[in-house]
């Protein structure tokens, strides 16, 4: 069993692994033009284990050195209603309290489209990084977008706010790099800190496995992150649930006294994690398909590429099509089980067809799209499945 070191608090503790799965391609969001790649890709290996001081769960087994997120990832959402009306909520509310004056930094921003809208809702200005960026010209409306990774040490500039949404689960050693980035220029007293994680307990509360992945080495509840943050010296202001749920949203000041927060609430402690209904969900989702005949999956990022890796192989025949609104994304094939990524449109005027939603909350605005195109289908949300 061992030792290892928790990557949240630091501490030694005992390496007993909780929850282990290896069919994981290393990179979700990588898809391929020829099919035998996609077959071959890079395979991870997953072992979770709980620290029982901090409450992080993070993968044992995980190597950083596994990973380039290069402009052949693509995760981009923007191509969904759903996901923009999100945003802009989220963007509204950030904007009651940054005004025209600020500097805000995004680390791990993807195409910038979170920080354009930000800068321009408020009129502050922006910067950010993303070795996926597929841009060229950086400097528009006010957002400069450095085609690299974000290295505290080499930045200059101090900012009034620094944004990490979606990176901390990345980071296999995230307290140095935040520790990194508080000893950096880019941190001043003050400067707002905003987070955003997916969410520890509703992966156990909906036995989730579909969003447990290679690509996420660290799983956070309420009280582990706002814990990781306050002891690097950030003041919690607020720790809420976002995204149906799903994801956790911080905000934090550095060098400010925050709001109390209960250190233990939320953390699942190893005899509440409940392997059982993990372990249900896969196999009652491998009978699914099996009884289903013929189905077709919508969703060719995190939680698809998770689900239908975890068929096995003699199932994976009855899958149709694998759809995704993604144009980038289609005509491609998903990492490791090598499925053709398909428009909604080759469900154009069918009848009858069986659809599995990997992400309920985007289950309207695919009835919708099926109604536009006049396909009859009979649409189920992974989270209705019993």
């Amino acid at each position: 069993m061992g030792q290892c070191k928790c990557t949240g608090c630091e501490k030694d503790i005992t390496r007993d692994v909780i929850y282990r799965n290896g069919r994981c391609p290393v990179l979700n969001n990588v898809v391929y033009d020829i099919q035998d790649e996609a077959s071959r890709c890079k395979n991870g290996e997953i072992g979770l284990v709980e620290c029982d001081s901090c409450g992080l769960v993070f993968n044992v087994d995980f190597n950083v050195s596994d990973f380039d997120y290069d402009d052949n990832y693509e995760s981009s959402r923007e191509y969904s209603g759903v996901y923009n009306a999100y945003i802009d909520e989220v963007v509204g509310q950030l904007s009651s309290f940054i005004d025209k004056t600020w500097q805000i930094l995004e680390i791990g921003c993807g195409q910038g489209e979170f920080l354009k809208k930000l800068c321009e809702k408020t009129g502050a200005k922006g910067k950010g990084y993303d070795n996926a960026y597929k841009g060229n010209s950086p400097g528009t409306g006010g957002v400069d977008i450095a085609k690299e990774y974000f290295a505290p040490e080499n930045e200059k500039q101090c900012f009034d706010a620094v944004i990490l949404r979606h990176v901390l689960e990345h980071l296999g050693e995230p307290v140095s790099f935040l520790r990194r980035l508080t000893k950096s220029p880019a941190i001043k007293q003050g400067t707002l800190l905003i987070a955003e994680v997916p969410d520890l307990e509703w992966i156990m509360e909906n036995g989730a496995y579909i969003d447990i992945t290679y690509e996420h080495c660290n799983y956070f509840t309420k009280a582990s992150l706002a814990t990781m943050l306050a002891d690097l010296g950030f003041g919690i202001e607020n720790v809420r649930n976002v995204y149906g749920g799903q994801y956790i949203l911080l905000s934090a000041y550095y060098g400010r006294t925050g709001k109390d927060y209960e250190a233990g609430k939320g953390h699942l402690g190893r005899r509440q994690y409940d392997s059982a209904r993990i372990d249900s969900a896969r196999v009652r989702d491998i009978s699914f398909v099996r009884d289903s005949g013929k189905l077709s999956v919508w969703g060719a990022s995190g939680k698809g590429v998770v689900f239908l890796n975890n068929l096995p192989d003699e199932i994976l025949k009855n899958i149709e099509y694998v759809i995704d609104i993604n144009p980038n994304k289609q005509e491609k094939y998903l990492p490791r089980v090598a499925k053709k990524i398909f428009s909604p449109d080759v469900l154009r005027g069918c009848v009858k067809k069986k659809i599995l939603v990997m992400n309920g909350v985007y289950k309207s605005e695919i009835i919708r799209k099926l109604s536009e195109i006049g396909a009859n289908a009979d649409v189920i949300a992974w989270g209705e499945l019993r």
